[in-house]
């Protein structure tokens, strides 16, 4: 079996191309977090959902702002480098640091906001089962991580995808259709 999947975006969190105010906000799929640096989209994050993709952003958002999700250095990441300025509190060895989250809030805050008003999100609506879904998701981060560093150094090594389908599911292939380039993102992943 093969799908086809339609990128959609960039969009953005606040302002022009606002994805909470997009047609397909209340559609559920795969989604892409990315950086623009110079001219490039740079994979940031892979996830997938069966809730609406505002309702999952919208939960991205919270944990970043309340600490639980990593923050780069939004000017690092501007000159293509990473620079982790808070590691997140879901993180082992990092969940007990919530003092510390707070007293450093005054000097994160005004970057986090820098951080999340960088991110660039496209979508991948599709009617899939979850299996299929996070199979796709998992498939295209074990793509992405095959890559050079230049390509795959902000998706981060220890979020865990499902990256093997069993035995007795059949295989399919995916095809990604994208009017932007996104660097990572493979024409076809075949799930065998």
């Amino acid at each position: 079996m093969e799908y086809i999947l339609k990128v959609i975006g960039p969009f953005k969190i606040c302002g022009e191309n606002n994805l909470f105010q997009s047609p397909h906000a209340d559609l559920y799929g795969i989604y892409i977090k990315t950086i623009k640096v110079k001219d490039k989209f740079i994979i940031s994050y892979i996830g997938e959902t069966g809730q609406s993709f505002k309702k999952r952003i919208k939960e991205h958002l919270i944990q970043t702002m309340g600490g639980n999700y990593r923050v780069p250095d939004p000017d690092d990441l501007n000159a293509g480098k990473l620079n982790i300025l808070w590691n997140g509190l879901w993180r082992k060895g990092h969940r007990d640091r919530i003092n510390e989250f707070i007293d450093n809030y005054e000097l994160l805050a005004p970057k986090i906001k820098e951080y999340i008003m960088m991110l660039n999100i496209f979508l991948i609506p599709m009617d899939l089962d979850t299996r299929k879904r996070r199979l796709i998701e998992g498939y295209l981060a074990k793509y992405v991580r095959s890559q050079p560093n230049k390509i795959s150094w902000l998706l981060a090594d220890d979020i865990r995808y499902i990256t093997q389908k069993k035995k007795d599911e059949q295989s399919f292939t995916f095809k990604f259709i994208s009017s932007e380039k996104i660097l990572g993102l493979p024409e076809k992943i075949e799930v065998n």
